[in-house]
Order: C-alpha cells, then sequence, then structure tokens
C-alpha cells in the first residue's frame, strides 16, 4: 500500500502536528516542472526566431487542461528545411540547451519525420503559448 502522508516533527501555525500528503507534494512538483516547461518553451521559441529558426511546441503543453508530469520533456520541433545536418543543427541544439537549462527538451527535425506526423506538428504545434495561467498557486 503506497505512502499517502507523512508526520513531520513540526507544528503549524496553531501548533497542530504538520501533516504533508504526498500525493499532495507530488501534484504540487508537476504544477511547477508544467509551468518551468511552459516558460522554457516560449523562451527557447524566442531565442530560436532570434537566430532565424522556426519552431513548434506540441505535446501535453500545448494541450488545454492537460498538465506536462515531472520528469517529462519539452517537445519541441524544428521546422527549418535542412537544418537537421551541420553547423546550424549544432547552433540550435546550443540555444536549446542555453535556454532550456536542466529541463529535458525532445527535439525533433521535421524533414525526419512521416508526412503524417508533420501534418499533425504544422496543424497542432504551437509556436507560442501565451501567458496561460500556469502559476503553481493557481491550480488545486
Amino acid at each position: 500500500m503506497p505512502v499517502t502522508s507523512a508526520r513531520l516533527t513540526g507544528l503549524d501555525d496553531q501548533g497542530s502536528p504538520l501533516v504533508i500528503k504526498i500525493d499532495q507534494v507530488l501534484a504540487y512538483r508537476d504544477r511547477i516542472h508544467h509551468a518551468r516547461c511552459r516558460v522554457a518553451a516560449n523562451q527557447t521559441l524566442d531565442a530560436l526566431k532570434d537566430i532565424g529558426v522556426s519552431a513548434r511546441v506540441f505535446g501535453k503543453l500545448t494541450q488545454p487542461g492537460k498538465k506536462l508530469p515531472y520528469p517529462s520533456p519539452i517537445e519541441l520541433c524544428i521546422v527549418e528545411p535542412a537544418a537537421a545536418d551541420g553547423e546550424l543543427a549544432s547552433t540550435v541544439g546550443q540555444t536549446i540547451r542555453d535556454v532550456a537549462g536542466p529541463l529535458g527538451v525532445r527535439v525533433l527535425w521535421l524533414e525526419q519525420l512521416t508526412p503524417k506526423m508533420r501534418l499533425h506538428i504544422l496543424e497542432h504545434g504551437r509556436s507560442s503559448l501565451g501567458a496561460g495561467n500556469d502559476s503553481p498557486c493557481n491550480s488545486p
């Protein structure tokens, strides 16, 4: 049976023992991860745009009501033709690492995908995620 709560030695403001439920901690961790990934995805898209590379974010970050659970990566597709090889690929990779930092990013190159997957990403992928309401404190 999984542990759903842990009793800490501290006291809350009323002097009662402080109890933290593990499922609440995990849900909070997932909300923080989702919010951090959303910010990093937008910053990555902007940084790539600054170097002249078109990209799209796809997956759970683009789906309303879906949360990106920890440690799921940001899913990013580089739309730029002929960018998967050579110096541009190296520049793109370095830009993503610089901006996203420790967050995982799964990078796909549009030209290397099947026609069906290309169409899906071009139709449903987003070049910006907008501000959203992803503050960790705004979700139950």
